[in-house]
């Protein structure tokens, strides 16, 4: 059990370290320029 925990929090942190950058992106494109001018 304690295996698959391991492995479960580990794919979910990778997960994760992939979605925030790409939301990042996609939050700084979108709002971005319109907090610039």
């Amino acid at each position: 059990m304690k295996f698959l925990k391991d492995t479960s929090i580990a794919e979910i942190s990778s997960i994760l370290y992939l979605i925030f950058p790409i939301a990042g992106i996609f939050f700084n494109e979108v709002y971005g320029p319109k907090w610039l001018y």
